[in-house]
């Protein structure tokens, strides 16, 4: 019985070793992240959610917050978060008047 044991072991170790190695090509080629590219991944787009649905579409009876109005209204300018500074966005350019109470759009 002695004699025999180091043949089942070599035995026991072929499958696990085949298992390993049939493991390994499975997750080294299937973590590709070509594969998980699709035409709707070559486009940039932002995805967000809400706590729940908008109330309504029309900004005059809008009376809640956080509302849809957050995510699809463009300003006129905006601010860069990583310099603090104001740059545009649907307009131009903008000129502020020597008193400092009107202020001109050029819009694009």
């Amino acid at each position: 019985m002695f004699i025999h044991f180091p043949f089942r072991r070599r035995w026991l170790s072929i499958p696990l070793i085949l298992t390993l190695w049939l493991s390994c090509q499975l997750i080294f080629t299937s973590c590709n992240p070509a594969n998980f590219k699709t035409q709707a991944a070559q486009v940039s787009q932002w995805v967000t959610t809400t706590l729940g649905n908008p109330k309504t579409f029309n900004y005059a009876f809008n009376q809640e917050s956080p509302h849809v109005f957050l995510f699809t209204a463009e300003g006129l300018t905006t601010l860069n978060g990583m310099t603090g500074k104001i740059e545009p966005a649907l307009a131009e350019s903008w000129k502020i008047s020597d008193d400092k109470k009107l202020i001109t759009f050029t819009l694009c």
